[in-house]
């Protein structure tokens, strides 16, 4: 997992791929309690030659993690505004 901290609302945008080539796997944002803020998809094959990106809306100052729910997922990228 990563975390981070944001001063204020954000965007969070995550750049990643699913570890498995056949297999979609769920991307979480959580809080610092462990409660669930959002839910994205670790696609395991593109069509196109980019990596995905998954974004995300912070609404408060606080710490955050990004989250595997489901095995490994291969993250390139990620960028808090």
């Amino acid at each position: 997992h990563f975390s981070f901290t944001t001063s204020g609302a954000a965007k969070v945008t995550v750049y990643a791929m699913s570890s498995s080539s056949s297999e979609d796997r769920p991307l979480l944002l959580l809080n610092a309690e462990g409660v669930e803020l959002g839910r994205g998809t670790a696609l395991g094959k593109v069509e196109e030659s980019t990596i995905p990106a998954i974004t995300y809306e912070v609404t408060e100052a606080g710490t955050y993690y990004i989250w595997s729910e489901a095995s490994g997922i291969n993250v390139y990228y990620i960028s808090v505004e």
